[in-house]
């Protein structure tokens, strides 16, 4: 459950660091930090040297203030902590390595936390109660670790928000501060920790108590229900000097089984919250600890004070619930999670108007309902539940994320032309099926990934007006523009014979997801996205992994693997290849492209065989970027070299762009803006670059175990140039994508169409249909189509439309960025109507600022609205 996404829907309520007012400078809180760490020290002094004033210091007074602080002003400790300041001194001063975290570690973090605080909780009754060395010792080891730590880890993931035994305490009662300080550390957010307390203090325990993920959020509620039993064993056994080890472990074992077990009969025999049951745990823990810190004698404020202190603490915490339960009202009413809890009238109420815009999503195949918001992309919400969905192009165009409607197909968008093209092609029942990201869903919703449900026999219409004198046509290359033009083709002519050959092995693929094998994170089976039986019902031959050694035109002839086929029409499609770097080096082992499922199985069986770690990206458009997040997510150091300066300068502006970097930069990975890699060094594979800045024109060196490059492509031209074809950069068409020679056409990456090319799966597919309508002599339509560009990384959605850099006086901009987190939106407007846009993480507006595009609709009456960044007026079209 993101943070940024929950800021941005309650952005009054549930403010972060950033949005909250600072009362306190930072030069302040540099001087009450430098007093932490000198009081610390002389703790750690004492101890050695001044053994009962040091266990003073620390068991009589740091100690039981502690809990009171994080209750009442938590923020006040999590920016004066010593630990903190410490671990931080690599990242303030600039010379921290900021790795990282593993995954695995990181999830098992909190754990380890609630580890070292029974480990603490034991070793004090046997060991640093007793004896100043031993503690000095240990709180000395702790200082060198968590600066060690931060030099390493980027952030505070190193130790205060992971390993730290304070931080589960804190996490326990820090959800709702009586005073609240906002975070002063973090001057950007560098995402170290998921729902981080520094970033928004209120809601950051909540979400981790309605996160998705069972067993991150069972952690949580562990240790709330563990805590009063570790208190009350701690104190109740303190002053039994004649207990051993085994019998205190023993005893404390079992009050900690009993304290869980009342936990869980109140979980599953009362209605109440998850959340709310471990804030009333944590509260009767600190009521636990602070009795026995009186009745032990450990503070003495005589009989009367410590009665008002402890009635006094009471109180606070009955406040501290209400406050707690609050939040959660707010959190679910921005989050229309519709759970139902025992509330009073009022808060019901409060609850069932946030349900008035949730709807629920029912997963037929394992029985799974979610509650979704209304107007979502069924995309989107399947990936964001860690469902088992494929994607592609996310147009509609691929079919590759087809899913089964069984009760509710009223309460989903209308079905568009190009989702009924890709339900045709595969053969699946328009009243039963749909492409999940084209589906907005408006209402309550049955689904199943079983798509055979919907399958249907393909039955060739009947068409009486064809041309005859076609008898064969050949289409070289299977990907989208080849095979829509093969449908294209026999929809229209039902007797010609049609023949694909290409020079893969595999049949039709989803290329936009290959990267995904690298990865492992798809099977290879499930990238293909046309079974066999489609050939056969579509009467399509198809030719694979052969070669094409000439087109003879006059004869209209092709030679492949020693034998002739003769054509009437012939259609190239033969795509594009990576264009590689000219760079010193670059025949080495370990350089790498991505066009192929060849080229990604290489990828990725020489990152397992190497244990590639150090991973250099060249080339920062859109396969770029996307494989810097991939390489990141594998737990790589990643370093992207940009030539210009800035990211996807092509489909972004530089505000975009700069979002993007943002968001990279806070995952390990290192973008180097205005450089070039100048040279590649080792023997037979690849060991290190030298990265050359063109701004300072410093020549850097860095260690690289896998050079990955994304700089382009140059068209296949090369059947066509060496038959005498028109090309220049690609082979020459017109708008029919006819080349020089009347009977070859070009569609895809391979044609270029008044010095431009496409590259885009869109665009491919309709000249694909443009080429099979010219040959069979149907109507095309002049409609042209907009470039769209989608590029899905973790938890951002990037779309751009249309010409962004378009150079006209009359485009006027408007741009909402104000918004928390990654969230951007740029429209371009002529005239009153929308001619471009850039939408990241604003996915839910692509279908109506497409259909403003499309029909040309005029927003002038909405223009004053978006100026002030209202942004919802565009979710109001029909």
């Amino acid at each position: 459950m993101r943070l940024w996404g929950l800021m941005q829907k309650s952005k009054n309520y549930f403010q972060n660091y950033k949005e909250e007012k600072h009362f306190i400078s930072h030069q302040v809180w540099i001087f009450l930090r430098i007093i932490s760490v000198f009081f610390t020290i002389f703790i750690i002094y004492s101890l050695f040297f001044n053994e009962s004033l040091g266990l003073f210091l620390l068991w009589n007074i740091v100690c039981p203030l502690a809990p009171i602080v994080f209750l009442l002003i938590p923020g006040f400790w999590r920016n004066v902590c010593p630990l903190v300041t410490i671990n931080q001194i690599p990242r303030e001063f600039g010379f921290s390595k900021a790795l990282t975290l593993p995954s695995n570690i990181r999830f098992y973090s909190y754990l380890i936390s609630i580890l070292f605080v029974i480990v603490l909780a034991v070793s004090r009754k046997f060991q640093f109660n007793m004896f100043g060395f031993s503690t000095g010792l240990m709180l000395s080891t702790i200082l060198i670790l968590v600066f060690v730590l931060g030099f390493f880890f980027k952030g505070k993931s190193g130790w205060c928000n992971s390993f730290c035994p304070m931080y589960s305490i804190e996490r326990a009662y820090n959800q709702a501060p009586l005073v609240n300080i906002p975070n002063s550390f973090c001057n950007q957010c560098v995402g170290c920790i998921k729902n981080c307390y520094d970033f928004n203090p209120k809601v950051a325990n909540i979400a981790d108590n309605y996160d998705s993920d069972e067993k991150y959020k069972g952690y949580r509620q562990f240790f709330p229900a563990i805590l009063p039993g570790i208190l009350y064993a701690f104190f109740s056994l303190a002053k039994d000097d004649s207990i051993f080890l085994t019998q205190y472990l023993q005893s404390m074992a079992t009050i900690i089984l009993i304290s869980i077990g009342i936990y869980s009969f109140f979980k599953y025999f009362l209605k109440i919250t998850n959340y709310m049951l471990s804030s009333l745990f944590s509260a009767a823990a600190i009521n636990i600890f602070y009795y026995y810190v009186f009745s032990l004698k450990i503070w003495d404020f005589g009989l009367y004070g410590s009665y008002v202190f402890q009635f006094s603490l009471f109180m606070m915490t009955i406040l501290w619930l209400y406050r707690s339960y609050s939040y959660e009202l707010s959190f679910l009413q921005s989050q229309s999670l519709g759970l139902k809890t025992k509330v009073s009238d009022k808060s019901s109420n409060f609850i069932k108007n946030a349900e008035k815009n949730s709807i629920l999503l029912t997963l037929a195949d394992d029985k799974k309902k979610i509650n979704v918001q209304k107007n979502s992309t069924l995309l989107d919400i399947l990936e964001n539940n860690n469902c088992n969905i494929q994607s592609g192009c996310r147009m509609g165009l691929c079919g590759a994320d087809g899913v089964v409607i069984e009760d509710g197909m009223e309460n989903t968008s209308p079905i568009t032309e190009s989702e009924k093209g890709i339900l045709d092609r595969l053969n699946l029942d328009k009243s039963k099926a749909r492409m999940a990201c084209c589906v907005k869903v408006n209402g309550p919703l049955t689904i199943s990934f079983d798509i055979a449900k919907a399958k249907i026999n393909f039955s060739q219409k009947i068409i009486k007006d064809y041309d005859k004198s076609l008898k064969n046509i050949i289409v070289i290359g299977e990907g989208i523009s080849g095979v829509t033009a093969a449908e294209y083709l026999r929809k229209y002519h039902p007797k010609c014979n049609i023949t694909i050959i290409t020079s893969e092995r595999y049949k039709f693929y989803n290329r936009i997801s290959i990267g995904s094998l690298i990865d492992e994170s798809i099977s290879l089976d499930s990238l293909f996205l046309l079974q066999d039986s489609w050939y056969k019902e579509h009467n399509i031959n198809v030719e694979r992994n052969v070669v094409i050694n000439k087109i003879k035109r006059k004869e209209k002839i092709i030679s492949i693997n020693g034998k002739e086929l003769s054509y009437d029409k012939l259609i190239i499609a033969t795509g594009g290849s990576s264009r590689v770097p000219n760079i010193r080096g670059v025949e080495k082992n370990g350089i790498f492209s991505l066009r192929t499922i060849d080229d990604a199985q290489e990828i990725k069986a020489y990152l397992k065989s190497n244990k590639c770690k150090d991973i250099v990206i060249i080339g920062a458009g859109a396969l770029g970027v996307e494989k810097a997040y991939l390489f990141e997510k594998l737990g790589c150091r990643v370093r992207l070299v940009c030539f210009s300066g800035s990211l996807l300068n092509r489909v972004l502006d530089k505000k975009a762009s700069d979002l993007i970097a943002k968001d990279l930069d806070g995952r390990n990975v290192k973008v180097h803006f205005n450089s070039e890699v100048k040279e590649i060094e080792g023997n037979e594979k690849i060991e290190s670059i030298k990265i050359l800045n063109n701004t300072t024109n410093k020549l850097s060196q860095y260690p690289c175990d896998l050079l990955f490059y994304g700089i382009g492509m140059i068209p296949n031209k090369n059947l066509a140039e060496k038959e005498g074809i028109d090309t220049n950069r690609g082979i020459l068409v017109n708008q029919y994508c006819q080349t020089s020679d009347p009977s070859i056409y070009a569609v895809g990456d391979v044609a270029e169409e008044k010095d431009t090319f496409s590259g885009l799966w869109t665009i491919g597919s309709q000249q694909g249909i443009n080429a099979a309508k010219h040959i069979t002599r149907q109507k095309i339509s002049s409609t042209s189509l907009n470039l769209v560009s989608k590029i899905k990384i973790p938890d951002l959605d990037i779309i751009s439309i249309g010409n962004i850099h378009a150079k006209d006086e009359e485009i006027e901009e408007i741009e909402i960025n104000e918004l928390v987190g990654f969230k951007y939106l740029k429209i371009f407007v002529k005239e009153d109507k929308i001619i471009s846009a850039i939408l990241i993480d604003f996915s839910n507006l692509y279908d109506n600022i497409m259909l403003c595009i499309e029909n040309k609709t005029n927003i002038k009456d909405k223009i004053p609205d978006l100026k002030l960044g209202n942004w919802e007026v565009l979710e109001k079209f029909d």
